[in-house]
């Protein structure tokens, strides 16, 4: 016998079930239970209970199920989206769970909207400092690039090939 005089089996999955839960949301509607842990501010409500590694909220649904918390909320006011679907929080902040600053969007919406896509759309130059401009980038495949430094690049990867015999000299 262990703890509450239950075999260690029946132990862990009560202690999964109820035991973990604090007296105090133990027994709460859904909507209350998460309402508690949101902290109103003058722009974005701000989620105050547990996260993910992604720096989400993370909300559980019951039997030790999770949802991102933002995703739940707006589920719960307007019904279920295509799983196909991402919301996109306006605000940028991502433990905000206002659904008036969520948008259903697609992934590659979702990305081109995201932090790291302006981080490299906000560059003016290249690592080298050469200038990123009409005439100085190039495309590839929705990536661009410093055409000067390509230019060296392609140089010096021929100068090697000619000195190691395997590129003619033309």
């Amino acid at each position: 016998m262990n703890a509450r005089d239950m075999c260690s089996m029946h132990y862990r999955r009560w202690y999964r079930s109820v035991g973990r839960t604090s007296g105090a949301t133990r027994g709460l509607p859904p909507m209350e239970r998460f309402m508690r842990m949101v902290a109103k501010t003058d722009e974005c409500w701000l989620w105050t209970g547990p996260q993910n590694l992604a720096g989400y909220g993370s909300f559980g649904v019951g039997r030790g199920s999770k949802r991102n918390a933002h995703r739940w909320l707006w589920e719960q006011i307007n019904g279920r989206a295509s799983p196909k679907l991402h919301l996109d929080h306006l605000c940028r902040n991502r433990l905000c769970v206002r659904p008036e600053h969520m948008e259903l969007v697609t992934h590659s919406e979702n990305i081109r909207r995201g932090a790291r896509s302006t981080y490299q759309s906000d560059k003016t130059q290249c690592v080298h400092g050469h200038p990123y401009d009409e005439v100085n980038t190039a495309w590839y495949r929705g990536t661009r690039y410093c055409r000067t430094c390509k230019r060296e690049a392609t140089k010096q990867r021929r100068d090697r090939l000619r000195q190691a015999g395997t590129l003619s000299n033309r």
